[in-house]
């Protein structure tokens, strides 16, 4: 926090303020002013469009000392009806010192520090609320998406992939949903690189609340970012917004595991809206769970096996080499059970009655293997008797 003179201009007026300030770029908001800005931005019916124009003729102090009558020459009556119960209602002094607390905070479109991808978009938030570092909002970006009920597969690829990506100094994008969504985070975060989430809902707001530790990992080392007002909730609708968002802030979209009617889907429509890349890693043909992915590849996106089929289509990346991959560990040629579970055993869960009946083994030679298979790491038991490889 720093104490400052800073000279604003009101209309045609111009004002000598001493006030404790955040920087933005080269833009200083006072911590009232932020609190007053997040209450007008909250009132329904004040959607971007009216917003940008009110805040080219007016201050919200401007706003915030104006009688109701005045308010209604404004705004439409139900608008303004609307801002006067919040003003009633909503102290800006709280709302800014919690801001300035959890350290958000508030960048205007057009304003320095503003991200460079998002200023060209349809429909770019007028206003963004962010937490962290928020000059990654103007570093080359990827976004990694995908369904919350992710497999193993999924999960693992994501990881994996959003690892090597964000190695080759891509900054990872994703929404910090359950599933694919906190596997793209956290793979970039294991790799030392930049990440940033998007949240559908205040930046206040952690949802889902499993994700709070990684939520503060990224508001550490990468960058939190919302649209939505303080204590915005995380409604359903909020959610396909976000989404453009996600893509606005990318290069392109790599769709890592999706269902038919996935969330994902509607990321790519953004994306391919905005003219940024469509990436899809194919699946099994029989799980639900990579049907999005594998019609996305038949309608045209990418096919991915490996980061070097992104990174070349990617303007200003080159596939760059790196060390082979270790294999996957191999194993002895006289265990015949461990080599016929792990022929049968995929990424998928698997029953243990079915490996019983694939595999040929007795319960005993079945139960031993998989015991030894999970203790190095290979595989993992679920719940209700199932398996799956993760080594």
């Amino acid at each position: 926090m720093q104490h400052r003179n800073i000279y604003v201009i009101n209309g045609n007026r111009l004002e000598n303020r001493s006030c404790s300030s955040t920087i933005i770029g080269l833009v200083y908001m006072d911590s009232v002013e932020k609190g007053r800005l997040s209450i007008l931005h909250g009132t329904p019916g004040i959607g971007n469009k009216l917003l940008s124009g009110l805040l080219g003729k007016y201050t919200c102090e401007d706003l915030f000392r104006s009688s109701p009558t005045v308010l209604q020459d404004i705004l439409p009556p139900m608008v303004a009806a609307a801002l006067v119960e919040r003003m009633r209602n909503l102290d800006p002094v709280q709302i800014g010192a919690s801001m300035d607390d959890m350290g958000v905070d508030m960048i205007m479109w057009g304003e320095p520090g503003y991200p460079l991808q998002l200023q060209h978009i349809h429909n770019p938030p007028q206003i963004l609320y962010v937490r962290g570092r928020a000059e990654l909002g103007s570093e080359p970006g990827l976004a990694v998406v995908g369904s919350r009920r992710a497999t193993q597969y999924g999960r693992k690829n994501a990881r994996e992939f959003s690892a090597q990506l964000a190695a080759q100094g891509l900054t990872i994008v994703s929404g910090l949903a359950r599933g694919i969504d906190s596997q793209a985070h956290q793979g970039a975060l294991d790799a030392g690189g930049n990440t940033i989430s998007v949240l559908g809902s205040g930046i206040n707001i952690i949802y889902p609340r499993e994700n709070a530790p990684l939520y503060q990992q990224i508001c550490e080392r990468g960058l939190v970012v919302s649209e939505f007002p303080w204590d915005t909730p995380p409604l359903a609708n909020h959610f396909p917004m976000r989404n453009r968002i996600i893509s606005g802030l990318s290069l392109g979209v790599l769709v890592v595991e999706a269902q038919q009617k996935s969330g994902a889907l509607i990321t790519v429509d953004f994306a391919l809206e905005q003219g940024r890349e469509v990436f899809a890693i194919p699946g099994p043909i029989s799980s639900p769970y990579s049907m999005g992915t594998n019609q996305l590849i038949k309608q045209g996106a990418k096919l991915v096996s490996g980061v070097e089929d992104i990174l070349e289509e990617l303007p200003g990346y080159q596939p760059v080499a790196t060390e082979k991959a270790p294999e996957q560990m191999s194993l002895p040629l006289h265990d015949r059970a461990r080599q016929l579970i792990l022929i049968h055993l995929g990424y998928e869960r698997c029953h243990r009655d079915e490996l019983l009946r694939v595999s040929g083994l007795n319960p005993g030679e079945l139960s031993l293997a998989l015991l030894k298979l999970e203790l190095e790491g290979i595989v993992q038991s679920l719940p209700g008797n199932y398996y799956v490889k993760i080594g």
